[in-house]
């Protein structure tokens, strides 16, 4: 399954686009993830490297 995803950071200052790899979403919970997210875990879903552009300007 390809998939086109596009999201972005809540205020909208940064957005992304990207393939959906054939690979299951994860929720992490260790130390550096929810350090990350400021909550008990952290979700993810694997997109394809070579496809994923930033499109909104991005400081770090």
């Amino acid at each position: 399954m390809s998939e086109r995803l596009l999201g972005g950071c809540k205020c909208g200052a940064v957005r992304y686009e990207g393939t959906r790899l054939d690979a299951p979403m994860f929720r992490c919970h260790c130390r550096d993830c929810q350090h990350l997210t400021g909550s008990g875990h952290s979700e993810m879903m694997p997109l394809a490297l070579e496809d994923f552009t930033i499109t909104e300007t991005c400081k770090t």
